[in-house]
């Protein structure tokens, strides 16, 4: 058998260094399983080549003796054998697991050129104790499954298949880095993301719940089951808390309380288990309150979780979009124009630009998608992806992005 190693995904080492010129302490957040640990140990093997090795240091706090260290214990542990006025480089994973983890790390870098790396798959880690976080001093990069491009490379697949094989497999399979190809069966793949799942309900919704004053407890472990599956079968949809409640109570017979399931909501996606789309009033030029979009982390877990019979094609691939959209540093919204419903409103650097997606530009569908992008009567940049169908542009100056390039990297 030949075995697995994971290649480097230089994209996050890039973002890391950029934060790093602007901040002394970031944040390397992500789903469970996405690859954070890989990431910051590749950045770690960058630093000892820019470093004396004694200057860089880096501790797990996911191994389970240091899990009851006192922070006295977290300060010599972090903080041992450094002498002051020293450029050192720390990378913690998982520190925020450890009750008052906080006051060592503000000990740590009291000294002037340190810098620190968190590593967290819970949103928790960004915590109102720190002093980078009270000061808003600190970056943030967002590890997400991989990308088109770095599943292939991953899996070195591009020569076993087409191109749309390729694409077929990374809209079956996900694209977690724990999955091999080895997996890409049904039943395989079915057990990698059932331990996935798992691993981010128990240890980042149930166990991390609680733990500050600004959670609160997650223990109906059969009502967060309920919300979960009711998410997965709605991505891409406009749904509020209370619609989760009423669609709940339509299939159990008892609505769970309102302000209960916000909770919940609220606890998966601290976890980046799912994802929310905010809804922007185009016209009003707004965000608004109500009926966002949520969008699942991986495509592998909507399978896990989603009957195929229940599955819907246009919003799985909505979920992907959205995914690599916010792999490239975009804001994402979902636009609301008069009685339009925009599939997409992205932001990156001040700048806007609507998206549309329609399966092709010869049938129905696209006198929908365009017509949509149509009535918006400012000069932002629109777009339109199709499933089917080459890149171009439309008379009226509509961009025409094919699917699988989109999700290759073609930039906007």
């Amino acid at each position: 058998m030949i075995e697995f190693v994971p290649r480097p995904r230089n994209f996050y080492i890039e973002k890391i260094k950029k934060e790093f010129e602007k901040h002394d302490i970031v944040f390397l957040l992500g789903a469970r399983r996405t690859g954070k640990t890989c990431i910051s140990m590749e950045f770690e093997e960058y630093l000892r080549e820019t470093h004396k090795p004694e200057e860089v240091r880096r501790v797990n706090f996911e191994v389970a003796d240091r899990l009851d260290d006192t922070v006295k214990g977290l300060i010599e542990c972090i903080d041992a054998k450094y002498e002051k006025e020293k450029p050192y480089v720390c990378i913690l994973d998982e520190i925020s697991a450890i009750p008052g983890w906080e006051e060592s790390v503000n000990y740590f870098m009291r000294e002037p050129g340190r810098k620190t790396l968190i590593c967290s798959s819970n949103k928790n880690a960004l915590s109102s104790k720190l002093d980078a976080v009270k000061n808003g001093d600190y970056g943030i990069v967002l590890v997400l499954p991989l990308s088109l491009p770095e599943f292939i490379e991953y899996h070195q697949i591009d020569e076993e298949y087409s191109p749309e094989e390729i694409h077929r497999i990374y809209m079956t399979y996900g694209a977690l880095p724990i999955l091999r190809a080895s997996h890409f069966n049904k039943e395989r793949a079915r057990v990698v993301h059932d331990g996935s799942y798992s691993s981010i309900v128990i240890r980042d919704v149930l166990e991390s719940s609680g733990k500050s004053k600004m959670d609160q407890n997650i223990n109906d472990p059969v009502l967060l089951r309920k919300v979960i599956m009711t998410l997965a079968r709605n991505i891409g949809v406009n749904i509020s808390a209370t619609g989760v409640c009423n669609i709940i109570g339509e299939t159990e017979g008892k609505k769970p309380a309102p302000r209960t399931v916000e909770n919940y909501i609220k606890a998966l996606l601290d976890a980046h288990f799912f994802y929310v789309s905010e809804r922007y009033d185009l016209k009003a030029d707004k965000m608004l309150k109500t009926l966002p979009k949520y969008y699942i982390v991986d495509r592998g877990l909507h399978t896990f979780l989603v009957n195929e019979e229940e599955q819907n094609e246009e919003k799985i691939i909505e979920n992907n979009m959205y995914l690599e959209f916010k792999r490239r540093g975009y804001n994402v919204y979902n636009g609301k124009s008069s009685s339009d419903e925009i599939k997409f409103v992205i932001y990156k650097d001040g700048a806007r630009t609507y998206v549309e997606l329609s399966r092709d530009l010869k049938g129905t569908g696209k006198d929908a998608a365009l017509s949509k992008l149509r009535r918006i009567k400012d000069n932002y940049p629109k777009i339109i992806v199709v499933k089917e169908g080459d890149t171009g542009m439309t008379e009226d100056g509509i961009r025409v992005i094919n699917l699988r390039d989109f999700m290759m990297g073609t930039e906007f």
